[in-house]
Formats: structure tokens, C-alpha cells, sequence
């Protein structure tokens, strides 16, 4: 009975293609782009003791998940051998701008790592449970980099994506998903992706 409701959990938050595609109705899609006055807030939290326990606190539920699977908790891991990702929820203790500042924060390690964005978008659905909103950013290697076969994928195309039922922060989720053809170099180790998405040093001198 638990195992059917963390695999329905889990096919809602890391949906197929065919399944997101029939997810709502539609609305409006815009370019996500933050305002000089976020932006300011973001620099100040990221140089702040709460962003170090922000991401500590992300850093040791990740390996609870890791350690002790399924359960009721709020962050979730998802391991197959495409994708590699995670999601955590309010109940992680987070404020809802403190959701915006992380996802900002997870963009802005990937672009220090050797990706460039690709999308960065807001969009809106509707459905039976109301308005949906998703911020979300897609980052690949910099083709700049290497064009040598096989190329370096690093650790995979990645996903960023932070949900909104009716304005209110739903869940925050992370996913890599790495190509397996003989064009590519093996991906980088997921475990050390997330590492590196934790370390609060890029704003500090």
C-alpha cells in the first residue's frame, strides 16, 4: 500500500512526456526573468548563515533519502539510468522566496560548471486544483567547451523547476538526464552533481 502511494508520488513529480504533456489547460508562458530587486535579495541570502543552513539541511536529507528510501519526508530522490534528480517540498522548513533564491542558486552552480541555459521560462496551467505555475530553467554543456567525440556530457542535461499551486510553493525539483550513446563520455557521478549544487561559495569572496 505505501510502495503504490510513493510510486503514484513520483509519477506526478517526475511525470513522462506523454503524461506531462496532458497535465492541464494551458494558459500562458513567458520568459522567466528576475527584477534588479530580486536579484539584490538573492545576493544578500546568499551570503547569509541561513543560506549555509539552507543547503546543509539539503545536503543531509538527500542522504537520508539516499540511506533509508521511500518514506515520508520532504525531500525524495529518483535514480534510473537515464535521469538522476530529487524534490523537496515546504515542509523542508523553507519560505517561499527562499525556494526562488535555491533554484537561482542551482542555476547559477550549473553556469560556473561549464553549462549554458538554454530556457529559462514561467509557465501557467489550469486544472481541477487551480492555477499552476512552473519557474524553470534548462542548462546543457557548452558545446564551446570540446568538440571532440566522444563529448564531455558532464553530468547530463539539466532541469530546474520550481511549482506553484494557486501561488503557493508546491515543490522544488532537480533532474539530469545524461545521453548513453557512444558520442558521449559516461556522465559525471550524480552524487558529486548535487556536492557541488550545495556549496554556498560562488557570491563569496
Amino acid at each position: 500500500m505505501a510502495h503504490d502511494f510513493f510510486n503514484d508520488l513520483m509519477r506526478k513529480v517526475f511525470p513522462s512526456r506523454k503524461s506531462a504533456a496532458s497535465k492541464g489547460e494551458h494558459l500562458l508562458s513567458e520568459p522567466l526573468k528576475r527584477s534588479e530587486s530580486f536579484m539584490e535579495q538573492f545576493l544578500e541570502w546568499m551570503q547569509s548563515p541561513r543560506c549555509d543552513a539552507v543547503l546543509e539541511s539539503l545536503r543531509e536529507h538527500i542522504q537520508l533519502a539516499r540511506e533509508k528510501g521511500f518514506g515520508n519526508r520532504p525531500l525524495q530522490i529518483y535514480e534510473s539510468p537515464q535521469s538522476n534528480g530529487f524534490y523537496f517540498n515546504p515542509q523542508l522548513g523553507l519560505a517561499d522566496e527562499e525556494f526562488a533564491f535555491v533554484l537561482e542558486h542551482f542555476r547559477a552552480l550549473c553556469l560556473s560548471e561549464g553549462y549554458e541555459q538554454k530556457l529559462a521560462e514561467r509557465k501557467y496551467t489550469e486544472n481541477a486544483q487551480g492555477v499552476r505555475k512552473m519557474d524553470r530553467y534548462y542548462l546543457k554543456p557548452r558545446l564551446d567547451r570540446n568538440l571532440e567525440l566522444p563529448l564531455d556530457q558532464l553530468y547530463g542535461n539539466v532541469h530546474l523547476e520550481l511549482h506553484f499551486l494557486n501561488e503557493q510553493v508546491s515543490y522544488l525539483k532537480v533532474m539530469a538526464h545524461v545521453y548513453q550513446d557512444s558520442n558521449y563520455k559516461t556522465a559525471g557521478d550524480f552524487e558529486e552533481f548535487c556536492e557541488k549544487l550545495f556549496e554556498a561559495d560562488l557570491y563569496r569572496s
